[in-house]
């Protein structure tokens, strides 16, 4: 006897999991045929005035997910969403695969996440036509949410890699302060604080400046397409004026959950922009006056002695 098989007819339970059954015919297949499935994922606590009724063909259908103002409750019901800072949310909070064991509702500005939500939830023009636009219409393009998330995390990570990886999604940064956590985005913001040479010590402004290797001309993003049965795919940016200067400096990065060709733009023409802007770095000893800034926040820094201004 080579094999045996057993065919157990009763009625199983599954908690947490979701299955599928394929019966097909031996005779037709000479192995088992490889799957796949679309999944619409798991449900997640979204803001009691969170409205969203699915994205059309031709662009989303509602404007604004978050209609009027917030009360700081959510919804009894959960609700599938693609909205990063949502799906952040969840992960930080539930307590059988994040951290809902440790870290409590009240230990999160949910104020300053709604905020994040709702700038990820603005619509951005992509490269794609409407249909029927015509080439003299203004808004001939379609539109899309500025940051969506459609992520499948299979295997254990750390918490802490893990949070970082889904704050990813909308250029953000977690971190841990006076038993809070701390959810920030890098976005235009206005400047919460200036430094000159009369409120740091001795007036003194260290730079340095960032290497060349890291003033990248070139950015090649990973995606899954998600018009295209969710395949594996590139987006490349390229800086035309930088390859000329400095020639061709290439990085490949992976957008986590990023299912839009046009969303993976945005990521590489973010990346080429910060690291050729970002090109010099500033230290100096102040006073208490500094001591509300946290990793994130927006400063001014005016030299009289390089006679310059500079954004930090």
């Amino acid at each position: 006897v080579k094999t045996i098989e057993a065919i157990i007819e009763e009625k199983l339970s599954y908690p947490m999991s979701a299955y599928g059954v394929v019966e097909f015919s031996a005779e037709d297949f000479s192995s088992i045929p490889s799957r796949s499935y679309h999944l619409r994922g798991k449900k997640v606590k979204v803001p009691s005035n969170y409205e969203d009724s699915g994205d059309g063909p031709n662009g989303p259908v509602v404007e604004d997910r978050h209609v009027g103002v917030w009360d700081g409750r959510f919804k009894d019901d959960l609700e599938w969403t693609d909205n990063p800072a949502w799906i952040l949310y969840d992960l930080i909070t539930n307590d059988r695969f994040g951290l809902g064991e440790y870290i409590t509702d009240s230990d999160i500005n949910t104020f300053e996440l709604y905020k994040i939500a709702k700038y990820c939830d603005q619509l951005v023009p992509t490269s794609k036509l409407k249909k029927f636009a015509t080439s003299t219409d203004p808004d001939r393009f379609r539109k899309e949410r500025r940051y969506s998330c459609n992520v499948l995390i299979q295997n254990r990570m750390e918490a802490y890699k893990a949070i970082q990886e889904i704050a990813s999604v909308f250029q953000g940064m977690v971190y841990f302060d006076a038993n809070k956590i701390v959810i920030t985005q890098d976005n235009t913001t206005e400047p919460c604080l200036k430094f000159t040479n009369a409120n740091v010590k001795q007036g003194d402004f260290q730079y340095s400046g960032t290497s060349k290797q890291t003033r990248f001309t070139a950015i090649k993003v990973a995606y899954k397409d998600k018009e295209e049965n969710y395949l594996p795919k590139y987006a490349y940016v390229e800086d035309a004026e930088g390859i000329i200067r400095h020639g061709i400096i290439e990085k490949e990065l992976a957008a986590v959950g990023c299912t839009s060709k046009d969303q993976a733009l945005r990521l590489g023409r973010w990346v080429l922009l910060t690291s050729n802007k970002e090109e010099e770095t500033v230290s100096f000893v102040t006073d208490k006056i500094a001591e509300h800034l946290r990793p994130g926040y927006v400063f001014e820094v005016s030299d009289s002695i390089r006679n310059g201004y500079k954004g930090g």
